[in-house]
């Protein structure tokens, strides 16, 4: 897996087409026909918000008769609609519009929701807006004052510790650039591993190799890469001017050259599956205590970043205390691999451009959802323009 490479917006394409080729959507995405009412309440999962996108949404919701549900109702009613028009609608980060769009446009239409929010990511953040070496804000999340502010209408559960990438072979994927700079959030950076400790703030360095990733929950070892190296090639790139350096048409290749000089034959460092073992389940354990001293509240719902987890992670999600667990359409691994878990619900999610095919009046078709979707994509893919999920 690797965010930052531009065939992502592909891989992302042939992922929606090959969850409709396996009928793995609900009946009420699939359907030519209209249903009356979906017998499992709809989740919806957001990312990119824009204040015009949400009304269409809440309105279609509005003029059909759709109420929404948090997650202990969820819960509750065990995932099923009985009959009623019910959603439940997900915001995933906390992002700032969180704040600024969501919560004004929820409390509006009288609707709720349920965001997994990141609290490594939020103390990281408050932590560099008062720390003088680090004066700038690092992403645009939610403060823990706007969080506890919304508690009414946004139903607050975790999303782990942090947004966690790891380096998971020694092969490079890409090395770090401007564009990944502007174009990603820094919490869908890597954590850097210097001098044996983590640096949620990813200090990284131009010309920093990224090597492939995976999330940290997927349960695959971390390898750790090597400080001399990254160190070295983020000097090289200074020299050759920095910033003005990636510019240049052959930058890539000279890059690569300049890293197979400097890494050599030497072999990166692989965790052993005990530190694994204990940096999964801080994710686990940290965020659902700082979540429940912060909101005054028992959080019970974990979303897998980057919708990756495992079985062994469930069971790590149901020793912490989280009594949910969600994905994307289908749980990550091969479901052969599931364990029952007393306890412990599965709650597969769709992306929000699927909401229209709820039934009621405007109901979009299913192939112009996916057109306009593959869309926004390639306009990513070639120009950079465009929102990908």
């Amino acid at each position: 897996m690797n965010i930052f490479e531009k065939r992502n917006q592909l891989a992302e394409i042939n992922a929606e087409w090959y969850n409709y080729k396996n009928n793995l959507y609900p009946g009420f995405v699939t359907s030519s026909r209209e249903e009356s009412v979906p017998e499992d309440i709809p989740v919806f999962s957001f990312h990119n918000i824009s204040s015009e996108d949400l009304i269409q949404k809440l309105n279609y919701l509005v003029t059909n008769g759709y109420d929404t549900v948090n997650s202990d109702e969820y819960i509750y009613l065990n995932g099923k609609s009985n009959g009623n028009r019910l959603v439940m609608l997900t915001f995933d980060d906390g992002l700032l519009s969180l704040w600024t769009v969501v919560f004004p446009l929820l409390r509006a239409y009288q609707m709720k929701a349920v965001a997994f929010v990141l609290p490594g990511e939020i103390d990281q953040m408050e932590l560099s807006e008062t720390d003088p070496e680090q004066p700038e804000r690092d992403s645009l999340l939610c403060s823990w004052r706007q969080l506890e502010a919304m508690t009414e209408v946004v139903d607050i559960q975790s999303h782990s510790l942090y947004h966690w990438l790891i380096f998971d072979s020694s092969r490079v994927s890409c090395f770090f650039t401007p564009q990944i700079r502007s174009n990603f959030q820094k919490i869908d950076w890597p954590i850097p591993h210097r001098l044996g400790k983590d640096r949620p703030q990813r200090d990284i360095g131009l010309g920093a190799p990224i090597y492939t990733t995976n999330s940290r929950l997927s349960g695959s070892l971390r390898v750790f890469e090597s400080e001399e190296v990254a160190g070295a090639l983020t000097s090289w790139v200074d020299k050759k001017g920095g910033e003005d350096f990636f510019a240049s048409r052959n930058w890539e290749s000279e890059l690569k050259r300049e890293y197979a000089r400097l890494a050599g034959e030497a072999a990166l460092e692989t965790e052993t599956p005990d530190q694994r073992l204990k940096s999964v389940t801080n994710c686990f354990n940290s965020s659902k205590e700082i979540l429940d001293n912060r909101l005054g509240k028992e959080v019970r719902g974990f979303c897998f970043p980057f919708g990756i987890g495992s079985p062994e992670a469930e069971k790590m999600a149901l020793e912490a205390g989280y009594s949910a667990v969600y994905y994307g359409v289908r749980p990550s691994y091969d479901e052969s691999e599931a364990v029952p878990l007393d306890g412990l619900r599965r709650v597969t999610r769709l992306k929000d451009d699927y909401l229209y095919r709820l039934p009621g009046n405007g109901r979009k078709s299913l192939m112009r959802i996916l057109y306009e979707k593959a869309e926004r994509r390639i306009a990513n893919l070639l120009y950079g323009k465009g929102k990908i999920r």
